[in-house]
């Protein structure tokens, strides 16, 4: 209810339009809706994966970072790829990556395939622990 709330005060005070306070309102009963169905459990042979993003650090300065993205949200992103500004797509191509060349379509779908959950990256040192991985 709280977040219901903050949305009202925003298009109150008009940082937000009506129609984005109301976009915002939709997205919430879909997350309310979602909840609800994860209490109820998953359904059996779900094979939801996610990238994994996990900082660990020892070091004061440097917080721990912990970020789960559905693949299925990384698929959705893989749209966006024309998105990115000419100079930075000619800069990335004068290193060698074509972005069109790129088919995430198809490492996404192998990554969703693979019951194993796959080690992407583990990086140790000087205090800090990176972990990239799908599960």
């Amino acid at each position: 209810m709280d977040e219901k709330l903050k949305i009202l005060e925003m298009i109150e005070s008009g940082k937000i339009s009506a129609k984005e306070g109301l976009d915002l309102l939709k997205a919430l009963e879909g997350e309310t809706h979602t909840e609800v169905k994860k209490i109820q459990g998953p359904s059996s042979g779900s094979t939801k994966k996610y990238l994994r993003i996990r900082v660990r650090s020892e070091v004061e300065d440097v917080k721990n970072v912990n970020i789960n993205i559905p693949l299925k949200l990384a698929r959705l992103a893989s749209k966006f790829v024309n998105l990115v500004p000419k100079t930075a797509r000619d800069e990335m191509e004068e290193q060698g990556i074509r972005l069109e060349d790129l088919k995430l379509d198809e490492i996404i779908d192998t990554l969703e395939e693979d019951a194993e959950p796959l080690q992407l990256v583990d990086v140790k040192g000087d205090g800090v622990n990176v972990d990239i991985s799908i599960e």
